[in-house]
C-alpha cells in the first residue's frame, strides 16, 4: 500500500492571533482582496501578511479553507490530499471515485488531470456558496511544477463563487494575464503592508495605549520603515519605561533582520524566565508545535501555558484555529524560529543537539509519522539511522508520487555519506529516472551495485539490476535492457521472477521477437499457478497488461484492446495505479 502521511488538522485551521491593530487603508485592502477571482499577498517575513488575511477573512463571515503549506507540499499526491481535506465539510462526501483516484500513485500528467477533474465535480455542492481558498507559505512550493499547473486548473475550472488568496515571499509563476484581462486579480505587495508615520502613531495609541510624541513617532518610523514586526517588538521594550529611556531604546535600532535578531535577543529573550527560555530553545526544532507533543519532548505538563503565554504578548507566536483531529497547535514565527535555532547551535554542542533531534524523530516515530522521523534523524545528523528508515519507505514514497519530499529528504545527507552508501546512491538513481536524466540515473546505479556486489544481498543486487535494464530501455538500449533483466530471471523470489517476466514480454515485443515474448508469457503462466493467492491476482493483472501489448505489436488490435482494458479495470478495483506507466511514454519510434 502506498504510504500516506497523516493529515495535520493544524495545516487547515485559520491561524489565531491576539488583537491586532488594522488601519483603515489595509482594511480596504483586505475588502478588495475577497471580491477578486485571485488576491496574491507578496512581503517578506514580518510584515503580517499572515495576521491580516486571518483578521480579513473572518470579517467577511464567508466560509474559507485555510492550507498552510510547507515543503512536503510540492508533491501533487499531498497537495491534493489537503486540498480535499479542507474542502469536505464544504462539498459533502468525496464518493468512491475521488476515494480511488486519490489513492493513485499520481505521478504522470494525465493521472492529475483525472485527479483535479474529479475534485472538481467533488466542488460542485458547494457551487452555490461563495468560499476563499487561501494558500499560505506558498514560496515554499514554488518550485513545483505539479502544483503550480494545479493552482492554473483550479483557477480556471473551479465555480465561480470559489476565491483563491496566495500568501508568498515571492512572486508566484502562475500564469494570470486571463484573469488580469478580466479585472479578477488583487495584488498586494510589501510597500502596502509598511504602516505610515500616522498608522504608526494610531497603533500605539489605539492598540497599544501608548502615546508618543508626532516627533517620537517620526524618528521611529524612519527607523523601522513602518516594519510592523519591529514596531511590535519595539513597543514590548518601551512598556513601562520614562520618555528618557525610550530614546535611548529608539537609538538602538538598525538594520533589518539583524534589528530583530538583536532586540529579540536583548529586550526580549533575556527578559524571560529561564524555564521559558529553555522551552523556546528546545521547540524552535520542531516546526508545529502541539502542546500534548512538547509535554512528552520536554517531560513537562505546562507546555500549553507557556504557548498561550508567548501569543498573548504578541512574541511572533501564533495558535493555530481547532481542528478536527488535532485539538489546536502553535507556530513560532519564521523570525523567531530562526533567532532561536541559530541561538540555540550557537549556545549548545553538536551532540546535545543531535540528542534531542533524536528524542523528536522517537516520538515521531511512535505516532506514526515515519518520514517526520526520518527528517529528524538527518537534521540530527544520525544518517545511517535515518538511511535505515527512508529505505523502508523509499518505493511507497516513489508509488504515491511523493518525489518531491524524497529529493527534499536525500537533499539533507552530506554528499560524502551518500557517495558511500549504496542504498542512498540507488534512491538519487531512482530520482535522476524520475526526473529523466537516464544517464546519470544509470551512472548511480552502476555506482550502487558495484558497492552492493561487495556485501552481496540478493534484493539490493536485484533491484538495482532491474531498474538498470529499465534505465537501459529508456535510453534506447534496449538489447542490453534484455539481457541484463534476462539474467535476472534466475532468482529465488518468484513474485519478482514475475515483475522480471513481464517486462521482458515488453521489451522482446518492442524487439519483434514474439516467439521469446510468448515464451516469457507461458513461464509466468507456470508460475502464476505455484503463486499463493495474496499475491496471484495482482501478478496475474501485470503479466495479463504486459501481454496486450505483446498482441498490439503482432498487429491484434482487437485482441490487445480487450485484454488491456480488461487489465486497466481489474487495476482500477484493486485501487492499484500501474507504476509502469513510463514505459509506455518511452516507447522508441519503430515500436509502433
Amino acid at each position: 500500500m502506498p504510504f500516506q502521511d497523516n493529515i495535520l488538522a493544524s495545516k487547515l485551521s485559520i491561524p489565531q492571533h491576539p488583537a491586532i491593530f488594522v488601519p483603515s487603508r489595509l482594511s480596504g485592502l483586505l475588502a478588495r482582496m475577497t471580491r477578486k477571482r485571485l488576491a496574491v499577498v507578496v512581503a517578506g517575513a514580518g510584515h503580517g501578511k499572515t495576521a491580516l488575511t486571518a483578521h480579513g477573512v473572518k470579517q467577511t463571515g464567508i466560509k474559507t479553507v485555510w492550507y498552510s503549506l510547507d515543503a512536503r507540499d510540492q508533491d501533487f499526491s499531498r497537495f491534493i490530499r489537503y486540498l480535499v481535506a479542507g474542502f469536505r465539510p464544504y462539498a459533502g462526501n468525496e464518493g468512491e471515485p475521488m476515494k480511488r483516484l486519490m489513492s493513485e500513485a499520481v505521478v504522470t500528467s494525465m493521472a492529475r488531470i483525472r485527479v483535479l477533474e474529479a475534485f472538481i465535480h467533488f466542488m460542485a455542492p458547494s457551487a452555490a456558496e461563495k468560499i476563499i481558498l487561501v494558500l499560505d507559505d506558498f514560496h515554499t512550493v514554488q518550485a513545483s511544477m505539479e502544483v503550480q499547473e494545479s493552482i492554473e486548473s483550479l483557477l480556471t475550472h473551479l465555480p465561480p463563487s470559489c476565491h483563491m488568496i496566495i500568501l508568498t515571499r515571492a512572486d508566484p509563476k502562475i500564469k494570470t494575464s486571463r484573469l488580469r484581462l478580466l479585472d479578477q486579480v488583487a495584488e498586494i505587495k510589501e510597500p502596502d503592508l509598511l504602516f505610515t508615520s500616522l498608522e504608526t502613531r494610531a497603533l500605539y495609541a489605539q492598540h497599544f495605549n501608548l502615546l508618543l510624541s508626532a516627533g517620537f513617532v517620526a524618528q521611529l518610523h524612519q527607523k523601522s520603515n513602518g516594519w510592523v514586526a519591529v514596531l511590535v517588538l519595539f513597543y514590548l521594550t518601551l512598556k513601562g519605561k520614562s520618555p528618557d529611556r525610550m530614546e535611548e531604546e529608539l537609538g538602538d535600532l538598525s538594520g533589518s533582520n539583524k534589528l530583530v535578531f538583536t532586540y529579540l535577543e536583548e529586550k526580549i529573550f533575556r527578559s524571560l524566565p529561564c524555564e521559558t527560555r529553555d522551552f523556546m530553545l528546545k521547540t524552535a526544532l520542531l516546526d508545529t508545535l502541539v502542546p500534548e507533543f512538547c509535554d512528552a519532548y520536554l517531560n513537562v505538563n505546562h507546555s500549553r501555558t507557556i504557548l498561550d503565554q508567548l501569543a498573548d504578548n504578541h512574541l511572533l507566536t501564533s495558535k493555530n484555529g481547532a481542528g478536527q483531529i488535532i485539538p489546536d497547535s502553535y507556530t513560532y514565527h519564521h523570525l523567531l524560529q530562526s533567532f532561536l535555532r541559530t541561538k540555540l547551535k550557537q549556545a549548545w554542542s553538536q551532540e546535545t543537539v543531535g540528542e534531542l533531534y533524536r528524542k523528536i524523530a522517537r516520538l515521531h516515530g511512535a505516532n506514526g509519522d515515519d518520514i517526520l522521523a526520518v527528517q529528524a534523524y538527518i537534521e540530527g545528523g544520525d544518517y545511517p539511522i535515518a538511511t535505515e528508515r527512508l529505505i523502508r519507505w523509499e518505493t511507497s514514497l516513489f508509488q504515491s508520487g511523493q518525489v518531491h519530499l524524497i529529493r527534499r529528504l536525500m537533499d539533507g545527507f552530506p554528499k560524502r555519506f551518500v557517495r558511500s552508501t549504496p542504498q542512498l546512491l540507488y534512491i538519487n538513481a531512482k530520482l535522476d529516472s524520475f526526473s529523466g536524466d537516464e544517464y546519470s540515473a544509470i551512472s548511480l546505479f552502476e555506482a550502487a551495485l558495484k558497492e552492493f556486489e561487495k556485501c552481496p544481498s540478493e534484493q539490493h543486487v536485484l533491484d538495482c539490476q532491474v531498474q538498470l535494464g529499465l534505465n537501459y530501455y529508456y535510453t534506447g538500449h534496449i538489447q542490453e535492457a534484455e539481457n541484463l533483466l534476462e539474467s535476472c530471471m534466475d532468482c529465488k523470489n518468484p513474485e519478482k521472477r514475475l515483475e522480471i517476466a513481464g517486462l521482458l514480454i515488453l521489451i522482446c515485443s518492442i524487439l519483434g521477437k514474439i516467439d521469446t515474448a510468448d515464451r516469457y508469457g507461458e513461464t509466468a503462466r507456470k508460475e502464476l499457478a505455484e503463486l499463493p493467492c495474496p499475491g496471484r491476482v495482482r501478478m496475474e493483472t501485470w503479466i495479463s497488461f504486459t501481454r496486450s501489448y505483446r498482441f498490439f505489436v503482432s498487429g491484434d488490435f482487437k485482441r490487445a484492446y480487450a485484454m488491456g482494458r480488461q487489465t486497466l479495470d481489474r487495476y482500477s478495483k484493486m485501487g492499484a495505479h500501474i507504476i509502469w506507466v513510463r514505459l509506455f511514454c518511452n516507447m522508441p519510434d519503430n515500436s509502433f
